[in-house]
C-alpha cells in the first residue's frame, strides 16, 4: 500500500492512508498511522516529498498483571529522495513518542521507530525500511 507523494488526489493526513488502501485496518492501527504520516511530514499533494509504503500490518493482544492492550507493529518503507526521505525518518524517531496520539478508551504506552535497511534505487531515490512498534493499553 503506497501513501504520501506520488499518489494522486485527496488533501490532508486522511486522504494519504485511504490512499495507501489502509481500509482493513483497525481503529487503532488506523490512529497510529494517521500520527505517523503527521509527524514524517509526508502529505499526497506534495509529489515533491516522500512516500510511505505500508508492508505489513500487525496486531496482537497483551496483557501484564494489572493491564490489558494490544502490541501494534508496523512494517514500513519511506521512498523518496535520499534528503526528503533523511529528514522523515529523522522527524519520526525524534518526535513521534511525544507526539499525542488519542485513542477513546485506550492509552499510547509506548510507540517506538527502529529504521531498517536503506537501499538504493535504480531510479536515483532510496527506501528506507522501519518499523513501528506501538503498545496501546485500556484506560
Amino acid at each position: 500500500m503506497r501513501v504520501g507523494g506520488n499518489n494522486a488526489g485527496g488533501s490532508g493526513v486522511d486522504a494519504v492512508i485511504a490512499a495507501g488502501g489502509a481500509g482493513t485496518a483497525s481503529y487503532q492501527q488506523l490512529t497510529i498511522l494517521r500520527a505517523v504520516v503527521l509527524v514524517a511530514g509526508i502529505t499526497a499533494l506534495d509529489r515533491e516529498k516522500p512516500m510511505m509504503v505500508i508492508e505489513e500490518l500487525r496486531s496482537t493482544e497483551w496483557a501484564s498483571a494489572t493491564f490489558i492492550g494490544q502490541r501494534h507493529e508496523f512494517d514500513l518503507r519511506i521512498e523518496g529522495d535520499a534528503a526528503g526521505v533523511a529528514a522523515a525518518l529523522a522527524r519520526l524517531t525524534a518526535d513521534l513518542a511525544d507526539h499525542e496520539i488519542g485513542l477513546a478508551g485506550h492509552i499510547m504506552a509506548e510507540i517506538a521507530v527502529t529504521p531498517g535497511r536503506l537501499r538504493q534505487r535504480d531510479t536515483g531515490t532510496v527506501a528506507q525500511a522501519l518499523l513501528i512498534e506501538a503498545l496501546v493499553i485500556k484506560d
